[in-house]
């Protein structure tokens, strides 16, 4: 299955390859823009790099060879494009793999009378060789690693492999006390953080040519099962990973197996605050660098009143209504389109057939990582892990982590905040510090919850046992409502405050004043799925 579709591909790339040079003069990165196309026959338009003579079964076949940057193709020497065979490399090239390419020899390596494939390659004054043998039993070229040196060149599995190992740390630790969160590590480490101990049958990732341009890519993820986002994508430039876009709760990215060319395609869905919020479809481009939208939504609230949201559209991502116009539907037909599951959704409105979303991802939990990656969870110093409180899935967009603390004795305190400042939002947990002789446990956790905001002026709001939130968690909950600062500067503080007479847990959101009262019941739907982890 897997040869007959890589067959499927390589067969489009050339009719692809066809029709660009015969459009435009150029054939994309892969070969050079200065050849001229002449007449139907596909041989004169630049695209051959080389030729050569396979024997196989006793017979004698001309080929014709095109050199990509991650495999190489054989062509009967035919006017019409037939494709006779291929390899595929087991790193990749950059946009100069013609300039790089050195020459290919079919001779017998093995004494099977059958034609195998050497290739050579230059890399920066080194050689590459690189050697296949043909497997009469799967009829393909098999590539043999003893007989080949990629020089200082790391092979694709070598190099996703150095990120999943990092990634199954996150997984599977997500509190490791690793020393940085790096681009493409927040989603995953938001999600391992709220699936707890199911992170790593819910989480997992796929190392597969997502944009046809015969380069693989790195999807990190979470199941179908598990609501089948992306959140990370990475492609090979020069060998070396790149990310592509990152998701999140806030962000989403949901792959769907819609028929939009041959590259791949994906529905994001993201939010900047109450009102304001997107929805769109795009292709990974063929380099598989760019996202080329095929129609992109959002809403935005004119001139900041909240009581007049439009719906804008445009072909490029953009979040500006300048840069967009104003989109053929109301804002009840955007709603609508948020209410079905996405491949529902891809097929009654946006018009694209659809029949499932999500990627077929490998589970964490059957990654193995190295011995020096292995990591037995974040605990306190008597040995017992400290329960995370999780759930906390935030409707947001466009936020950005504040602060990561994971302290030795297993609590932690994590705070992320909008690009424009407007919201912050901090999870943290802490010993506790309550004596009943002392003081009330709504009076503790009223000083804990203020304790949050900034020294400065503050006023207490409200506090209110919520019952409801007490039987979810099996201890009493508090909600603490305050403001801090003066003036323009006011916010208002929402926190989530329990205690479970070793630890003191508090969720805390701190808007601007008059953002406040708008997100009440965005906090109430966000307490009200809060847990604590098992700390078995």
């Amino acid at each position: 299955m897997k040869n007959m579709k890589r067959f499927f591909c390589l067969l489009t790339l050339a009719l692809l390859s066809f029709a660009l040079l015969a459009g435009c003069g150029s054939a994309g990165d892969d070969y050079p823009d200065d050849y001229p196309v002449t007449g139907d026959d596909w041989r004169t338009i630049g695209i051959i790099r080389d030729s050569g003579i396979v024997t196989r079964s006793g017979e004698d076949t001309r080929v014709l060879v095109c050199v990509h940057k991650a495999d190489a193709a054989f062509y009967y020497d035919s006017e019409d494009q037939a494709l006779f065979g291929f390899v595929e490399y087991p790193i990749t090239f950059g946009v100069n793999v013609w300039d790089l390419f050195k020459g290919i020899d079919f001779a017998d390596l093995n004494g099977d009378s059958d034609s195998d494939v050497t290739m050579k390659f230059d890399d920066d004054g080194s050689e590459i060789v690189m050697v296949w043998y043909w497997n009469t039993e799967s009829e393909e070229f098999v590539y043999q690693p003893e007989r080949s040196s990629a020089g200082d060149r790391k092979t694709t599995d070598e190099i996703y492999h150095e990120l999943l190992e990092r990634f199954y740390v996150l997984v599977s630790d997500p509190d490791s006390n690793m020393d940085t969160t790096e681009d493409g590590e927040f989603g995953v480490l938001e999600s391992a953080r709220g699936m707890g101990k199911d992170a790593v049958d819910g989480m997992g990732y796929l190392i597969e040519d997502l944009s046809g341009d015969g380069v693989p890519e790195l999807a990190v993820g979470s199941l179908r099962e598990y609501g089948g986002e992306v959140y990370a994508l990475y492609t090979l430039v020069d060998n070396e990973p790149e990310l592509v876009f990152e998701g999140w709760y806030r962000n989403s990215y949901t792959y769907v197996d819609v028929c939009v060319g041959d590259s791949s395609s994906f529905y994001n869905l993201g939010s900047s605050s109450a009102v304001e919020s997107c929805q769109g479809v795009f292709t990974l481009a063929r380099n598989g660098r760019e996202l080329d939208w095929k129609r992109f939504y959002f809403t935005y609230a004119e001139n900041g009143d909240l009581d007049n949201v439009s719906v804008y559209a445009n072909t490029t991502g953009s979040w500006k209504p300048e840069e967009s116009e104003l989109a053929d539907m109301t804002l009840e037909e955007y709603y609508e389109r948020l209410s079905l599951p996405v491949a529902e959704s891809m097929t009654e409105f946006w018009g694209l057939s659809c029949t499932e979303s999500g990627l077929d991802l490998i589970p964490f939990s059957d990654y193995t990582a190295s011995a020096d990656q292995l990591t037995t969870g974040t605990e306190r110093d008597d040995g017992n892990a400290v329960p995370i409180l999780m759930g906390g899935a935030l409707p947001f967009t466009n936020m950005e982590p504040l602060q990561s603390e994971n302290h030795e004795d297993g609590t932690y305190y994590y705070a992320d905040i909008t690009e424009d400042g407007m919201l912050r939002v901090v999870n943290t947990v802490m010993p506790t510090n309550f004596v009943y002789n002392d003081r009330t446990l709504e009076d503790y956790l009223t000083a804990c919850a203020m304790d949050l905001a900034e020294p400065g002026v503050g006023y207490l709001l409200a506090v209110e046992q919520n019952d409801m939130y007490s039987e979810n968690m099996s201890y009493p909950v508090y909600v603490v409502t305050y403001t801090a600062g003066e003036n323009e500067d006011t916010r208002v503080w929402t926190v989530f405050a329990m205690d479970t007479e070793r630890y003191t847990y508090l969720y805390g959101f701190d808007a601007m004043a008059d953002a406040a009262e708008d997100m009440k019941s965005i906090y109430q739907d966000i307490f009200a799925g809060l847990y604590l982890s098992d700390g078995e």
